[in-house]
């Protein structure tokens, strides 16, 4: 007879026989009730990943969270456990892979598959985003992955500048100008790192952005992690509008710490 955990596979066309449900539970997540299927990923691994050796011995597992297609109109996600293997060899640690997904990847290729399924059924972003249960940048980046403009977008300029201001539904857009023209080069809905990212990434090649001397913004940490990664070339400068708000926060503060200690010495004198 077929066993409970196969049955499940079965039902949602895993193929994987190294994969084991442990449980299925009902979860809720941001008002959003979604199916929860616990399991194990396990096999013997013959050779070192890094060095061939036979010299392996099991080393813990690491949770990978997946997001399969949906069973029905209810989202399902799977906590998969993944062994972890040593290498006594090299010291070379990896995980047991499946082809339920590539690697690095939580999005399972079933969920990819029924992603395009439904854009070719003219749905929107947002509808596909809240079919499959994930978000609505996650669908446009499977949807958009390796395509480009069709229409060739503007050289990029030797310097830019960025910055996000509030736009609509109290949120923070992100702008990017020509720092000597101020002409507009991106305005993108929101300011998430991976927004940002995937526009420069998918819209200008490498050698396009390496021609990107000087990139001017703010004091946010979050834009200096990838600049330097989409524009190795450029200059990192904070403009001089933050800078002198920063010292001019900081004066204040300093004077209201200096008046509030002299307004305790002359209360204590007083008491005194």
């Amino acid at each position: 007879m077929m066993s409970q955990t196969d049955s499940i596979l079965n039902l949602l066309n895993i193929q994987d026989p190294n994969i084991k449900i442990s449980a299925c539970t009902d979860f809720s997540q941001a008002g959003v009730h979604e199916k929860l299927l616990s399991a194990t990923l396990t096999y013997h691994a013959e050779r070192c990943v890094n060095c061939g050796s036979t010299n392996l011995v099991q080393n813990g597992t690491r949770l990978t969270k997946m997001k399969l297609p949906s069973l029905g109109e209810q989202p399902l996600r799977m906590n998969l456990r993944k062994q972890r293997y040593l290498c006594r060899t090299c010291h070379h640690t990896f995980s047991a892979q499946t082809q339920l997904a590539p690697p690095r990847h939580s999005i399972t290729r079933q969920a990819v598959h029924e992603i395009a399924t439904l854009a070719k059924n003219s749905l929107p972003v947002k509808t596909i985003s809240q079919t499959v249960g994930i978000s609505a940048s996650s669908v446009q980046r499977i949807l958009y992955k390796d395509q480009r403009a069709l229409v060739t977008p503007k050289e990029l300029p030797t310097a830019l500048s960025f910055d996000e201001f509030r736009s609509t539904k109290n949120c923070f857009s992100f702008i990017c100008i020509d720092s000597k023209t101020h002409d507009l080069v991106a305005l993108l809905p929101d300011s998430l790192s991976q927004t940002i990212r995937e526009y420069f990434t998918n819209t200008y090649t490498l050698s396009e952005r390496q021609k990107v001397q000087l990139v001017t913004m703010d004091l946010n940490a979050q834009y200096q992690t990838f600049v330097r990664r989409l524009f190795p070339n450029a200059l990192i400068v904070f403009d001089r509008f933050h800078i002198v708000q920063l010292a001019g926060r900081a004066l204040d503060h300093e004077r209201l710490r200096v008046l509030k200690g002299i307004n305790t010495t002359t209360t204590a004198t007083i008491k005194f």
